[in-house]
This record gives C-alpha cells, structure tokens and sequence, in this order.
C-alpha cells in the first residue's frame, strides 16, 4: 500500500502543495516517481486552473512513474462560484463549513479523487505509463489527502470501459462504483509523523 511509503519529506511537500492551492485557488500537483527499491521521490511542481497536464513532467522520473499528486481548490471554487451567482464575497471559511456540511449529509468524501482521475489512472496504468496511484488532496480539509492505486494491472475490459466513460457526461457525476473494487484506497494523514 502507498501509505507504507510515504516519507515525512513528502508529507511536507504534498503540505506545501495544499498550501498553495488554499492561497492561489488554482490546482497544484506533481508525478510521484517509485525507484527500483520501490523507495518514492517527486517531480517538480505543476499548477492549472484545471485539469493538469503532467505529460511534461515524465522525463523527471528515472525509473517508474507511481502516479500523482494534485489538489482540489473546492472551497476557492465555490466562493467564486457564490460571487458570480450572488454578487457579493462570502468568507473563505464560511464557504468551507457550508461544502463540509453538504459533504457530510450526502456522505461524499472530499478528498477522494474524481472519476476523471481515476480513469485516467485506469487507462495510464493498462498503457504501461504509469503504476496507477493517484492521490488527492483538498483546501477544505488540508490535514489529510486519500490515495488509490491500482490493486492488479487495469484488464482490457476495464481499459474499453474507461475510455468510453472518459469521454461521457457521467464523468461528472462522480459514479465511482464500479472501479472501487480495482483499487485499494489509503486515506494518509498529514498531521501524524511518519
């Protein structure tokens, strides 16, 4: 499990990381790259107001590409959201309590990774680019990030079925039923020592 691997130096960094997105709003991120002796490392840092493209980013890993680490700005996102629909600024930490409330009453974790991550991970993985983790973490809840990686090699099947739902509006709506049984899921905390 990744959660083994995960050194305080990289604590800090994915800190750092979460950091940034809470002062900038934008997406920030970078490849974790796993040596032969399994022992993982990063990439330089990315950032997007979207979707990151970390394609750049794979001649910095010199053995194998683990996956990735990237933010999601939810709280930024919906007090720009809130501006635009209502006109007028609500605190950052108000925005945060009302999206953990509505988390919480439809049982939605906020730091899981989106469909779209975790397909991209599927189809990454099935094309031998990457060993298929993905981690993610969040402005709202800073102090921890939940991880998923690919338990076996993504199968053809599941590799036709991805790349059709890549593309789909389902993509949106989050219905990650069906691929939770290829993952294994490590919520990491980033308050505890290593």
């Amino acid at each position: 499990m990744i959660k083994d691997k995960i050194t305080l130096e990289l604590k800090n960094r994915i800190k750092q990381e979460i950091d940034n997105t809470t002062k900038d709003g934008k997406e920030h991120g970078f490849l974790i790259c796993s040596d032969k002796n399994e022992k993982l490392s990063t990439t330089k840092s990315i950032t997007g107001d979207g979707h990151l493209f970390f394609k750049p980013l794979k001649s910095q890993c010199n053995f194998k590409i683990q996956g990735d680490f990237h933010t999601h700005p939810h709280a930024n996102n919906a007090k720009r959201f809130f501006k635009k629909r209502l006109g007028k600024e609500i605190p950052i930490e108000e925005v945060k309590e009302g999206l953990k409330d509505a988390a919480k009453k439809k049982n939605i974790p906020l730091t899981e990774p989106s469909y779209g991550d975790i397909l991209g991970a599927m189809i990454l993985n099935y094309n031998n680019e990457i060993l298929g983790t993905t981690c993610v973490g969040t402005d709202i809840e800073p102090e921890k990030v939940e991880c998923w990686s690919i338990k076996d090699r993504i199968k053809k099947e599941d590799f036709d079925k991805a790349v059709g739902e890549l593309d789909s509006p389902a993509v949106n709506s989050n219905p990650l039923k069906w691929v939770r049984s290829l993952f294994d899921k490590d919520v990491i905390n980033l308050v505890e020592n290593v």
